[in-house]
């Protein structure tokens, strides 16, 4: 089991990534690239990578086991330029983050967005600790002590330096630590289908993977304040079903309806505004593409 004691401090001071972590994704991906379970599942996704992966790849797969890899792969760097720090690996990252991740990438983009309106939602609804204890499988929050099921058995003591939340979506197994003196305990976990990434579909709408496609053009449509009936015109229902969407987005905190007279007006809570701005439509996956060394 892995136990990290979180004090009052360290629940103030959970961050959840901004942004999906190349190396942290590409070297759990070539992780599952060398684990022999999950046959069934992830049996052709190895064999097809085991054909693409150059040469070039072979000193950066020899560093890594089946359940284990180099530390300095774990430092949460958005970009590769500024992760990678061994001259002679860069080659192979370069090409194995190509081969691996390279066309998958804005779909892992994508769902991490869908990750971070999940996490954002359960802490509006629950609060921090709540939201941890719903992260994954086997997690629970016990007398200030976040527990995680886990076939090892290690105790962190985070000491009030926080925690950053980064989800994974191509690690199946259970969550990883990384701590770096000083810094916010990095916990890695599983937050993917259980099945290889593929590359999505053209303009997939992340919050839409989280409140369903109706309900995130409803919030999206309240970046500017709507009464019922202008929010049913604007998305060609009828007014009881505007209204039916809206309680639903107010009850997870995020919108408010304002009274004035008899009128109401519906407008974005500071969460809803992070989480439209936050979980892009269309092109925003490929904005967030990573730079790669050359």
């Amino acid at each position: 089991m892995l136990r990290i004691d979180v004090s009052a401090q360290d629940l103030a001071r959970i961050q959840f990534a901004a942004r999906p972590a190349p190396l942290v994704e590409l070297k759990l991906s070539l992780m599952m690239l060398r684990r022999p379970d999950s046959e069934q599942t992830f049996g052709r996704w190895r064999r097809g990578l085991r054909q693409r992966l150059p040469a070039t790849t072979r000193p950066l797969r020899d560093l890594l086991s089946p359940y284990r890899g180099p530390a300095f792969l774990d430092p949460l760097s958005m970009d590769l330029p500024t992760g990678t720090s061994r001259e002679q690996l860069s080659q192979g990252l370069h090409d194995a983050y190509s081969a691996v991740l390279g066309a998958a990438w804005p779909r892992v983009t994508a769902l991490h967005e869908a990750e971070f309106a999940r996490y954002a939602l359960n802490a509006a609804e629950r609060g921090v600790a709540g939201a941890l204890a719903t992260l994954c499988a086997g997690s629970r929050l016990v007398e200030g002590c976040w527990e995680l099921d886990a076939p090892y058995q290690r105790h962190v003591v985070s000491a009030g330096r926080g925690l950053v939340l980064l989800p994974t979506f191509h690690w199946t197994m259970a969550p990883l630590i990384a701590e770096n003196e000083g810094e916010p305990v990095l916990v890695v976990y599983p937050a993917g289908p259980g099945s290889p990434i593929v590359p999505g579909a053209a303009g997939e709408d992340a919050l839409a993977l989280v409140l369903g496609s109706t309900r995130a053009h409803t919030l999206r449509l309240l970046s500017d304040p709507l009464s019922t009936s202008e929010l049913a015109d604007r998305l060609g229902v009828s007014r009881g079903e505007a209204s039916t969407h809206a309680a639903a987005l107010r009850e997870a905190g995020l919108i408010n309806t304002v009274r004035n007279g008899r009128a109401v007006r519906h407008q974005l809570t500071a969460l809803g505004t992070l989480l439209t701005k936050g979980a892009g439509q269309g092109n925003s996956c490929a904005s967030h593409r990573p730079a790669v060394p050359h």
